[in-house]
């Protein structure tokens, strides 16, 4: 798939080829968990991400089916098999590593994220989105517009070095982020920038 899904992240995704009807309907009945593996050009990542289905949307009378997952553990891939017409693998599952950052790294995690959120969508972000378990890190680049390169990197990365990576990529996102901000103030604007 083109994304990388976090522990504790939720992907609405809507199923539509044969081979993941199937592969959705086995997981529904045997209530297992599937794996969300990145796949770029060079073919897939060797880490992913299981994803637990928490409940279907819709279901179409074609078929085709939109369902909520959400994240649970990272895993590493051992070995491809292709006994189904979805690829499965034999892979070996990462025990959780709960990120916890210095004090600082916190606020500096709180204080950035805050900063870049406003600045993408025009509001503060609301409290509360923070579920319980969930790494302050993944929550961030969930919610920030980083490339898929970055976020397999940082789903790679060590416990203890996410807050930091997190951090940096905040810290060159952020002039980007201010610049697209003050074009669109001045576009609102008929081209004057606004006062206040």
């Amino acid at each position: 798939m083109n994304v990388v899904l976090f522990p504790e992240m939720q992907l609405p995704l809507h199923i539509f080829e044969p081979r993941y009807k199937q592969m959705i309907a086995h997981c529904m009945a045997e209530r297992a968990e599937f794996g969300v593996v990145l796949a770029g050009s060079e073919g897939i990542a060797q880490t992913g991400c299981t994803a637990e289905i928490q409940r279907m949307v819709r279901k179409y009378d074609d078929g085709r089916m939109d369902i909520l997952t959400i994240g649970r553990l990272v895993f590493r891939i051992s070995e491809v098999l292709q006994e189904q017409a979805y690829l499965e693998a034999l892979v070996d599952l990462l025990p959780p590593q709960p990120a916890e950052p210095t004090a600082e790294e916190r606020e500096m995690l709180q204080s950035l994220f805050a900063e870049c959120f406003a600045l993408l969508h025009g509001t503060m972000h609301r409290p509360g989105g923070l579920t319980a378990g969930q790494d302050l890190a993944f929550f961030a680049a969930q919610h920030l517009p980083f490339d898929l390169e970055f976020r397999q990197r940082l789903l790679e990365c060590a416990a203890n070095e996410r807050a930091a990576a997190v951090i940096r990529q905040m810290e060159m996102l952020r002039p980007l982020l201010a610049r697209v901000h003050g074009l669109r103030t001045t576009a609102g604007g008929n081209g004057h920038a606004r006062n206040g």
